[in-house]
């Protein structure tokens, strides 16, 4: 219908797409498409790399090495000027979003081919984007795992450790360390003070951490895989650790980093799936609770009672 209007196959594609979105059955069709996806995912990058010209790209190097920086500073610029003055988000958490998505995407390959194709780039210019595009995507791994410490280069001053005003954690002992102040962490929080306990939780997204510490909870900023963060709440210290972390990706990083700090102490960690445990498995953990496996046992548990 879309191309009978006058307009592109894709246009149809994606309104298609929105309509399927909307109905039961979005998950098994996404689900069946997924083959196809990666396979003409491969072809798609394929056909652009046949179509780099390495000797156009050599005798334009130097516009090359001075267009790439220059895109990527202006997109990240835009972004972080997005998250950091429409929002809450602090000004590392801007430069972080910034960096993950600093890429130039494979849709502008798609343009610039689209473009190519109808004769409105010379083809020097369009063999200079779209190696642009291409060298972008491949520095994006790199950026990513070493994101936190460009961020740290970048912006110093603005991750707060401790309140040390409202908060004094300077004479803890026997107490409990809550690494991950979400919803779960929320909760456990709750519990441990009904309990007359005394906490001190690490959470890495600052709105929480304010929020916390204007109630006057014992709750401080930081990146729990960070050792200093973790003896700056006398880890070694503590009766006992939890760790409640939505992030799967950190959570080996954090258990390895808390391993090392408190080999004597109750360590509990929540993992969503049994292949998350089995990967920490060779660590020196006192209970893994596999989150599954909980809410299965508490349903069925429920079941039996009525």
């Amino acid at each position: 219908m879309a191309h009978l209007f006058g307009f592109s196959y894709s246009l149809g594609a994606f309104v298609a797409g929105m309509l399927i979105a909307e109905t039961h059955y979005k998950y098994q069709v996404q689900a069946d498409l997924i083959p196809f996806r990666d396979l003409l995912l491969g072809v798609f990058f394929i056909t652009v790399g046949m179509q780099l010209d390495f000797g156009i790209i050599s005798q334009n190097i130097a516009t090359v090495s001075i267009l790439l920086p220059v895109l990527i500073a202006i997109k990240m610029t835009i972004i972080y000027s997005i998250f950091r003055f429409s929002s809450t988000a602090s000004s590392r958490d801007s430069i972080k979003t910034s960096l993950s998505i600093f890429q130039l995407g494979e849709f502008a390959l798609v343009i610039f081919e689209l473009a190519n194709a109808k004769e409105l780039l010379d083809p020097t210019t369009g063999q200079i984007l779209i190696v642009v595009v291409v060298l972008s995507m491949i520095m994006t791994p790199f950026v990513l795992k070493n994101i936190s410490k460009i961020t740290d280069t970048i912006n110093k001053t603005d991750e707060p450790t401790l309140d040390t005003a409202k908060l004094d954690i300077s004479t803890l002992k026997n107490h409990i360390v809550l690494i991950g102040y979400g919803r779960l962490g929320k909760q456990i929080s709750y519990l441990i003070e009904k309990s007359h306990m005394n906490f001190v939780a690490i959470e890495g997204d600052i709105k929480s951490v304010k929020d916390a510490q204007k109630q006057n909870l014992p709750v401080i900023f930081g990146n729990a895989s960070q050792k200093n963060i973790l003896e700056s709440v006398h880890i070694r210290d503590a009766a006992s650790v939890i760790i409640s972390i939505g992030n799967s990706q950190k959570l080996h990083h954090i258990c390895q980093s808390v391993n090392e700090l408190t080999n004597n102490t109750k360590t509990i960690v929540k993992v969503n799936k049994h292949e998350e445990k089995e990967l920490l498995e060779d660590l020196n953990l006192s209970r893994i609770v596999v989150k599954t496996e909980k809410t299965a046992t508490a349903m069925f548990d429920e079941a039996m009672k009525c």
